[in-house]
């Protein structure tokens, strides 16, 4: 399953999402995060929960993945956006700051 999403094949991703716990869906989805596979991150977000979505939003803030960073703040609940938005203005990434 992690290396489906470390590959960007959405299709197996969808597929094998089903039978995944929640720690290798959060593991999975911070790497699709890490490597900017929007379409995959998508296609996992039904199945994350509030926590998994929160680290991911960490690795793409820490990656510079604007993409990434804009679909997944609109599932984070607040404490995750002011983290995140730490992390960004700690390492002078003003363009994630506007972003969030």
């Amino acid at each position: 399953f992690v290396k489906a999403t470390e590959k960007d094949v959405v299709e197996l991703v969808e597929i094998l999402l089903e039978q995944m716990d929640t720690s290798c869906i959060r593991w999975a989805l911070m790497t699709a995060s890490a490597n900017g596979y929007i379409g995959t991150v998508k296609s996992m977000l039904h199945k994350c929960d509030s926590t998994s979505i929160g680290c991911a939003l960490e690795v793409a803030v820490h990656k510079r993945e604007l993409a990434v960073v804009d679909v997944l703040r609109e599932r984070c609940d607040l404490t995750s956006i002011c983290d995140a938005i730490a992390s960004a203005k700690s390492n002078g990434h003003t363009d994630v700051v506007q972003l969030l």
